[in-house]
């Protein structure tokens, strides 16, 4: 087996001659029994060269490579070398050519192997998932799914609705001036969030706009809404806190830069902006009490109980830890 991993492996005559040196050396410990009768064992790729060691490992699989990380410390940096993973990457899914620049914060070819190969399969196990291909004229900017209705916003100015299961489209809505950047619904209505700087609300049944409001300067980007307000973030650097029924302001909110995301829950609004910071604004204190600083662009958040997520343009993945109310 060693001679024909050699005959694959480029390597000059000096390095051949240590490695078969250190092979057989060894070989020879290995055979050697202890007085108590423990196999006396040592670990041959540390006898290695580093480079001849990464050579062999070429011929593992990503099972052998994880089973190998198992075995001690030492072992789990060399299954874990990057340039062994990419090649498993590129191979999988035939991006040979791939050009990726290097990785930031931690993140590594093995990590993305693993992401890759999750996103990959069925996400319920033995379940037989249904998928449904739905025609769109334009690039979606927001989607929301609900029960029998997917809703959806574009670039192309229009919202349209679909039935998941046939992925028909049943109605299109064409009223804003421009890309329609944000949306959510209910049984009621719909309210969309579009770079024309306006809000609509329309009826979920007909598709009819019930009311528009005007009051940011520059692009709507994010929009949401429970019984209570209905909370918009724009470019312009504020966040409109409205009335749900009267559809009147009640305040104005200065964030520290363009608003991208929100989130809010019954006392804290949470939002992120391009000036890289995750905010968060009590609705009892009237002020802002959180101002937490990003590597990047906040681009997505989603509020859980006790800690936030946040998705950045830096590729980091931070949990920001918030307290109940």
């Amino acid at each position: 087996m060693h001679e024909n991993l050699l005959n694959n492996l480029s390597v000059s005559p000096e390095s051949e001659t240590h490695l078969n040196t250190s092979m057989n050396a060894n070989l020879k410990n290995q055979k050697e029994i202890k007085e108590d009768g423990v196999l006396n064992s040592e670990d041959l790729l540390g006898q290695l060269p580093f480079e001849i060691t990464i050579n062999f490992l070429r011929y593992l699989d990503e099972r052998d490579l994880c089973r190998m990380s198992q075995v001690s410390s030492r072992w789990n940096i060399l299954s874990s070398d990057d340039s062994l993973w990419k090649e498993l990457y590129n191979n999988r899914w035939k991006l040979s050519t791939c050009k990726c620049t290097p990785f930031s914060c931690g993140e590594t070819w093995k990590k993305k192997y693993v992401q890759q190969e999750f996103l990959s399969r069925d996400f319920w196990v033995g379940a037989k998932v249904h998928r449904q291909s739905f025609r769109y004229h334009n690039a979606i900017h927001c989607l929301q799914l609900n029960g029998n209705r997917l809703i959806g916003g574009s670039r192309d100015y229009k919202i349209r609705q679909w039935d998941p299961f046939t992925g028909v489209c049943f109605m299109e809505i064409d009223v804003h001036m421009a890309p329609v950047l944000s949306l959510q619904f209910d049984n009621e209505k719909i309210v969309t969030a579009s770079a024309d700087r306006t809000i609509k609300i329309f009826s979920t049944l007909t598709g009819i706009c019930l009311q528009t409001l005007v009051s940011h300067t520059e692009a709507v980007t994010c929009i949401q809404f429970d019984d209570r307000y209905i909370v918009s973030g724009s470019r312009d650097s504020t966040l409109k806190v409205w009335d749900v029924e009267r559809l009147l302001p009640l305040r104005t909110i200065s964030a520290s830069g363009p608003v991208t995301c929100l989130q809010f829950t019954r006392d804290l609004l949470f939002f992120g902006t391009e000036d890289r910071f995750l905010q968060i604004w009590s609705f009892s204190a009237q002020q802002i009490t959180h101002s937490l600083p990003h590597p990047g662009i906040v681009w997505c958040l989603q509020v859980l109980t006790t800690s936030l997520p946040d998705s950045a343009a830096d590729s980091t993945w931070n949990s920001s830890s918030t307290s109940n109310s």
